[in-house]
């Protein structure tokens, strides 16, 4: 198997991990690579070490440990030799390779005028691997839309349980129409290259045929420049939480346009213990919340809820 990040891992790194079992490089979603420590491996059924030689341990003893010489390899092949050119990717603390995969940062992070300036010194390496699952989203939409139009819908979930594929599984089926009455023209501000996996300005993963991204915008910003530019039917956007955030959505609300947007939460009631959210949920801005959890694995349905929070589903 020649999994995609190989090439921008260090020689024997890459090898020990090409002749892994196929299941276990099937199944990844990081590798991480930290300065004198254990390659980790991790997914959302195994967590070890990668073995001397290939294959999977939980014995760090008997693991692949990473050099600084193999850390600093490693970064010069995903900047592709030039990190001062991509001094914006390390203000954020990550760079987004082909095929939308991103490697973060890790290092002595650089503080001016209270804001962070670069990332230097880099200690460890994340490796996160894009993943699409074409129709994860169809047993959800149809609980999603109210005569032929889609209602104002948060996705909550903790990190790692699939709500960043769901959104653009359900992005992806409204903007082609795909069981819906018509493709809808969806703006999607993608703060952090997640949804999209922009590498270049180009989407790496599909995220329909009438989608209009805004790559790396912040999302308060994202959501105005949207709002006043773009015209969408539908306006999206990944973990919403801070007051500015909430003023983009009820903008939006105000101009007519439906909301499709995700945050971070165990469940209903936890989001509710988040002051911005808790705003809008008591002013029903949302008619439906989907929460997901990993309990069976990334993705897995805990219910669907109305706008007074009831289950529906």
């Amino acid at each position: 198997m020649n999994h995609p990040i190989l090439q921008y891992l260090p020689s024997q790194i890459a090898k020990d991990l090409g002749a892994s079992d196929p299941k276990i490089q099937e199944g990844l979603e990081e590798v991480r690579l930290r300065r004198d420590a254990p390659v980790c491996l991790c997914s959302s059924s195994l967590q070890g070490f990668l073995k001397k030689g290939g294959g999977l341990s939980v014995d760090a003893s008997t693991s692949y440990f990473c050099s600084e010489k193999e850390l600093l390899d490693a970064l010069n092949m995903v900047t592709s030799g030039s990190v001062y050119a991509l001094a914006e990717e390390f203000r954020r603390g990550y760079i987004t390779l082909p095929g939308g995969h991103r490697v973060g940062l890790a290092g002595r992070v650089i503080v001016e005028g209270g804001h962070v300036k670069t990332i230097r010194g880099i200690s460890s390496l994340n490796y996160r691997i894009a993943k699409e699952v074409p129709g994860s989203g169809k047993k959800v939409l149809p609980y999603l839309m109210e005569k032929r139009k889609l209602l104002n819908t948060l996705i909550i979930s903790p990190p790692r349980c699939g709500k960043t594929t769901l959104l653009r599984d359900l992005v992806r089926t409204l903007s082609d129409g795909a069981g819906v009455a018509r493709p809808m023209n969806v703006s999607l501000v993608d703060e952090r290259s997640e949804i999209a996996g922009a590498y270049l300005g180009h989407p790496q993963l599909n995220v329909g045929c009438c989608t209009d991204i805004l790559d790396g915008a912040p999302k308060e910003e994202g959501m105005m420049m949207a709002i006043r530019s773009l015209a969408p039917d539908v306006l999206v956007t990944d973990e919403i939480g801070s007051m500015g955030d909430g003023y983009a959505v009820r903008e939006a609300v105000r101009c007519g346009i439906c909301l499709l947007l995700s945050a971070h939460g165990n469940d209903f009631e936890d989001v509710k213990g988040r002051p911005m959210i808790d705003g809008l949920i008591e002013e029903r801005l949302f008619r439906r919340y989907v929460v997901l959890s990993a309990e069976h694995g990334p993705g897995t349905l805990c219910g669907i809820y109305d706008e007074r929070g009831r289950s529906i589903c």
